[in-house]
């Protein structure tokens, strides 16, 4: 899953549009369920890989 998470982007944008950034973030979220959904990850793994790497990033 590395692959889709260490993408250089991140999980959201850095502009000082709030509102854009949090649709963005969203949209992008969304799109990287889909595509590991896609490669055969079933929806916990992915929800536990992404949880952990945010508790990781944030800790």
């Amino acid at each position: 899953m590395e692959e889709i998470y260490e993408n250089k982007k991140g999980y959201g944008c850095t502009t000082e549009n709030w509102k854009n950034d949090s649709r963005e973030s969203d949209r992008r979220l969304k799109e990287i369920f889909t595509i590991l959904i896609k490669m055969g990850y079933k929806p916990v793994e992915v929800c536990h890989e992404l949880i952990s790497s945010l508790v990781c990033f944030y800790a």
